[in-house]
């Protein structure tokens, strides 16, 4: 028996065995995290639901005094409306706080496609039209595919804007390129490709993302956590975040999860910055590595050429989650754009 046939002989065993505990220590369960503002506010929010492009029906949820001034909140991919329930915490005490499953999300329709932008749009013009009263004005946050809602949003109905948004608050956001900035790994293979290079990478990962994910030893085990923590979130992100971010990606509809992976990738809605007619600040994670902080420079720098950018804030800490990761100074600069806007309204007496 040669040298090599034997370490190979005497090796396998050892490697099986260590590939057996790694593999059980990625699967070990952990015990969930959660935080008290995750949790539903002790007056129920009003739910209701409006009729979209294609029929497609969307759960509209408020909370808040049913006369005060409406933010409105736009979701990101995988995620729902309960994610921005730290911001309804915060503000539903002096605003009329008012978020929305998007499309194929939670428990609005369209589940099973069709996917594209001009969905999404339609999706939000609905919910404006169904939830503010006449000549009434919101301000719009949305988070990552919420914020790109607003942007196609703006470039499918401009008209809309300024009649419908007193402010827009695009937050861990992007306008175009997303393949070509990514930094998450295999993801960030796409960067390079082009044409239909690009069009089959995209193909791939749309269908694995359409792939039954949503296994109780999956979801509640420390590979989950620590997958999502360093490709999504921070490394010093804290367990609660991590965890819900993983629970909504991994029970997310697979169908949706995908549809919408390859709809948002090869999305480019630009063109609809140049319709955000109202004061719009720009958001950003410093250690994003979805949609990292080049797409934020990027739009602001086209906001500010407009006249209408009011600010970009980048949070050091923050990693994609941002109204997760940086809820006490997120929520801070909601209350300071809805405030300024509220007395800019009052004092042009509207």
């Amino acid at each position: 028996m040669s040298a090599l046939s034997s370490l190979v002989r005497f090796a396998l065993p050892s490697v099986g065995a260590l590939a057996s505990v790694v593999g059980g220590s990625l699967l070990w369960p952990v015990k969930p995290a959660t935080r008290a503002d995750f949790a539903p506010p002790r007056t129920p929010g009003r739910e209701s639901w409006v009729e979209s492009s294609g029929g497609a029906k969307l759960r509209v949820v408020e909370h808040g005094p049913v006369d005060a001034p409406p933010v409105v909140f736009v979701h990101g991919w995988t995620c729902n409306a309960e994610v921005w329930l730290p911001q309804v915490h915060a503000l539903s005490g002096e605003y009329r706080t008012i978020a929305y499953d998007q499309r194929g999300h939670g428990q609005s329709g369209g589940k099973e496609g069709p996917f594209h932008m001009d969905l999404l749009a339609d999706d939000l013009s609905a919910v404006l039209a169904h939830a503010l009263r006449d000549g009434e004005r919101a301000v719009v946050a949305g988070h990552s595919m919420g914020g790109m809602t607003i942007m196609a949003w703006a470039e499918r109905y401009p008209d809309e804007v300024a009649r419908r948004a007193k402010a827009v608050v695009l937050t861990g956001t992007a306008a175009r390129d997303l393949p070509g900035r990514i930094e998450i790994q295999p993801l960030a293979l796409l960067g390079s490709a082009k044409g239909a290079m690009l069009q089959r990478g995209v193909s791939v990962i749309s269908a694995a993302f359409s792939a039954p994910l949503d296994f109780p030893l999956l979801r509640r085990s420390w590979a989950a956590r620590l997958l999502v923590r360093h490709s999504v979130l921070c490394a010093e992100a804290r367990d609660a975040d991590v965890d819900l971010t993983a629970k909504m990606a991994l029970t997310c509809p697979p169908a949706t999860r995908g549809g919408w992976f390859h709809a948002l990738a090869l999305a480019d809605i630009f063109a609809g910055l140049k319709s955000l007619t109202v004061p719009t600040v720009v958001v950003a994670g410093a250690q994003d590595r979805l949609l990292p902080i080049a797409h934020s420079y990027e739009m602001a720098e086209a906001l500010a050429q407009t006249g209408w950018l009011e600010r970009l804030v980048v949070y050091p800490g923050s990693g994609h989650m941002i109204n997760l990761e940086a809820t006490e100074q997120y929520n801070a600069l909601l209350r300071e754009v809805a405030e300024k806007t509220t007395a800019a309204t009052v004092g042009a007496g509207r």
